[in-house]
């Protein structure tokens, strides 16, 4: 092992001759509260509540051990730690992981989670062994930076991080995305498309883009419309324009057999190869398919190309950038140049996603210095953690720490899977806690419920509105600092214990704190405010800080919402 000594903290080199693996072990007692690390599928805050079982580390959809589309090995405590792992490495890492698991698996590429309601072990009952564990192959490098308090230790990780040059454009942050998806899944087409846009307007919601999302093309992998479904897309983007929408369009690294693009990429070298040298197929949501190479410089001009050829022809303003995730790559996969599983994500926001200026992602790694909006995964339309409510919260705060400030907690309501359809109650409270985050979406029309629904959804908005001044403030800040718009409540009183477990409230910034009601049939929740003097926003109340406030009123139309008191 080589030590080196840092400003306030110090690296550790460790390296086994032999190249057998390399493991270091943190007591997760010793450090207190623990945040990062991963955007999870059950996302807790803090994170030494779940149990997850050592495993690859690898950015993942919907894995079989909880871990999710953003990824970033570090890890922070209340007590002021950092640790901060060389992210160019292949690891496997266990947090609390339970004593009892599964017979011995293997990890190849290519495994996910075959159902989406299938929670991985991050919850399971029982002991955990109390633990960060951290395994190289051979070495295993880290920093260990030690500071006073969460905040410091937080901000010492974003501080060593390269910043995004601008900010998404701000469109994307003044009003709510709309997007097909969740409303009308792959049976859309040009007429359901224009009729959501016309409810849209007759409703009187604010607007910024509509997305239309998968099946609009004639085959995955093609970037042509489906002329059956689509027989006039350029006077449908046309009247879209007319209407003040900007149409973006959903577009992943995959293609499918039988289509041209698959010919063409596979007559060129364009695919992701197996273990042979042939077009590596992997299964996906959508059946089998094959994946962009993002080291083959031809194969990215081939797609960006074809990207902007579809723009040009129908006048089409970005794109919603899905998957991305190595875990869909061939077990032993060969590119043109050699990486890391998660280099593969890395390159396809660099090299694909970040080549346009309205864009947004769902996977990403190390790629905090790009002016990208990243989505959180598909939710639930539940209350809980179990990606549900809940969740679009402590994602948000996980996501701000790993050095994601620009973020959109996906669809108001969840995306209504299966049996989960979100009902009244529960779309009016996703709506509100989704107020004062940096951008809204929604695709479950408010006014499918009744007016009340409709009235109270479209009260958020205008919350939105309302604090935008403070949340653009803040995204031009990030370009300097790379700090989180969302923000724990440590950030706000550093010092203050009772702030270290709340994972149910953010700050906005450093001024306004937001306590959203996530409980079902609540009307009423516990809040806790540090020391000063805040106001509610809504109800003009000044109230005394340092404090928790039990059973603070918060009737359906209510948010729990203060800013601080100048003083």
């Amino acid at each position: 092992m080589e030590l080196e000594i840092l400003h306030q903290g110090f690296t550790f080199h460790w390296r086994n001759a032999e190249g057998e693996t390399v493991e270091v072990g943190f007591d997760l007692a010793s450090g207190g509260h623990w945040y990062g690390g991963a955007e999870l599928v059950r996302q807790h805050w803090p994170l030494e509540t779940l149990r997850w079982e050592m495993a690859p580390y690898i950015v993942t959809d919907n894995g079989p051990t909880g871990l999710g589309n953003v990824l970033h090995p570090m890890w922070t405590t209340s007590s002021g730690a950092a640790i901060a792992v060389d992210p160019l490495l292949a690891i496997d890492v266990g947090l609390n992981a339970p004593y009892e698991v599964p017979p011995p698996r293997e990890w190849p590429m290519g495994i996910g989670n075959s159902s989406p309601i299938l929670f991985p072990l991050v919850d399971t009952e029982g002991e955990g062994d109390g633990r960060l564990r951290l395994r190289g192959q051979g070495e295993l490098n880290y920093n260990l930076l030690i500071r006073d308090n969460p905040a410091g230790a937080q901000q010492s990780f974003l501080d060593t991080l390269a910043k995004p040059h601008r900010t998404p454009p701000a469109i994307m942050f003044e009003a709510p995305i709309w997007t097909t998806w969740a409303r009308y899944k792959m049976s859309i087409n040009q007429k359901w498309v224009l009729q959501f846009a016309d409810e849209i307007v007759a409703h009187d919601f604010p607007h910024s883009l509509m997305e239309i999302d998968d099946k609009w093309s004639s085959g995955y992998g093609e970037l042509e419309f489906d002329p059956v479904k689509f027989p006039n897309p350029k006077a449908m983007v046309a009247r879209l324009h007319e209407l003040g929408f900007l149409v973006t369009l959903w577009v992943m690294p995959f293609a499918v057999e039988g289509t041209a693009a698959f010919e063409e990429g596979r007559q060129r070298g364009y695919w992701v190869k197996n273990s042979a040298g042939e077009p590596g197929f992997f299964r996906w949501w959508q059946g089998q398919g094959v994946a962009l190479d993002v080291t083959n410089e031809e194969a990215v001009e081939w797609y960006l190309a074809r990207l902007r050829s579809l723009q040009a022809r129908y006048s089409i303003d970005g794109f919603k950038f899905d998957a991305g995730e190595p875990c869909f790559l061939p077990e032993n996969f060969r590119t043109a140049l050699p990486i890391t599983p998660n280099e593969y994500t890395t390159l396809w926001v660099e090299r694909i996603a970040a080549q346009f200026p309205l864009l947004e992602v769902r996977s990403a790694y190390c790629n905090q210095h790009l002016p990208i909006v990243v989505r959180e995964w598909d939710r639930y339309s539940t209350w809980g953690l179990d990606n549900g409510l809940q969740s679009i919260v402590t994602s948000a705060l996980t996501l701000g720490v790993l050095g994601y400030p620009f973020i959109l907690p996906d669809m108001i309501g969840g995306n209504g899977y299966g049996e989960h359809r979100p009902n009244k109650e529960l779309m009016i409270r996703w709506a509100q806690a989704n107020a004062l985050m940096p951008a809204m979406q929604f695709s479950i029309a408010p006014w499918d419920f009744d007016e009340e629904t409709a009235w109270l959804c479209h009260r958020a908005v205008q919350w939105h509105s309302q604090a935008l001044p403070t949340i653009l403030r803040l995204a031009e800040e990030a370009t300097q600092s790379g700090y989180p718009i969302v923000r724990p409540l440590f950030w706000l009183a550093p010092d203050d214990a009772e702030t270290y477990a709340i994972g149910d409230q953010f700050a906005l910034g450093q001024e306004m704190i937001v306590a959203p009601v996530m409980q079902e049939g609540a009307r009423a929740r516990d809040l806790y405010l540090p020391a000063g003097l805040w106001r509610d926003v809504l109800r003009g109340d000044i109230v005394e800080g340092g404090r928790w406030l039990r059973g603070y009123p918060a009737g359906l139309e209510h948010l729990p919402w203060f800013e601080k008191v100048k003083t």
